[in-house]
């Protein structure tokens, strides 16, 4: 089986296809997502169109953050509320919005945020973030409709539902077997 990859071009619509993984394209400053169309056997690549950019907290205020306005390379800080779960309250922290993850993590030295300051979130790569951001599932089917990322849910085989359905008995009944026994 040969497997093509249909070069980037602005995709407004793609058949059901698999999302096998995502990349940061350096270049364009943009999140990747690669699919699987299996009709084709084709690999279509797909670059971000909503505009995400790479970011990192702070528990920081954005004054105290002042500094790092001065960088080409930070694009906005604000105020956001996040649930603290080890307080179990909502607290203020700055959301670091840059134009490049090496800006956040990828750098060494005085350069990189998470070098410079306490920050959350500066670990998860670019690309993983984005995916999660979107709620997107690598393994998952989606199509693009009108340029935009829709799931499509692929209708199961009455055979593989019947069999699915089998095997979720047998295990339900084997872990009743469990409880009992304790």
């Amino acid at each position: 089986m040969q497997i093509n990859v249909k070069e980037t071009e602005k995709i407004t619509s793609m058949p059901p296809s698999m999302l096998v993984s995502a990349a940061y394209d350096n270049i364009t400053r943009t999140a990747v997502l690669k699919f699987y169309e299996p009709t084709s056997q084709k690999l279509i690549l797909w670059h971000d169109e909503t505009g995400h950019k790479p970011y990192c907290y702070s528990r920081l205020s954005p004054d105290e953050l002042d500094f790092l306005q001065e960088r080409d390379d930070i694009l906005e800080i604000k105020t956001v509320k996040r649930h603290d779960l080890m307080k179990d309250e909502e607290i203020n922290m700055s959301k670091i919005i840059v134009a490049d993850p090496l800006t956040i993590g990828g750098t060494t030295g005085d350069k990189s945020i998470r070098n410079i300051i306490e920050t959350w979130e500066s670990d998860i790569k670019y690309y993983e973030n984005y995916l999660y951001d979107r709620s997107l599932i690598v393994g998952k089917y989606y199509e693009i409709v009108d340029g935009k990322i829709k799931p499509h849910d692929l209708e199961i085989a009455d055979e593989v539902n019947f069999k699915l359905g089998r095997f979720t008995e047998s295990a339900n009944s084997q872990n009743q077997k469990i409880e009992h026994r304790h």
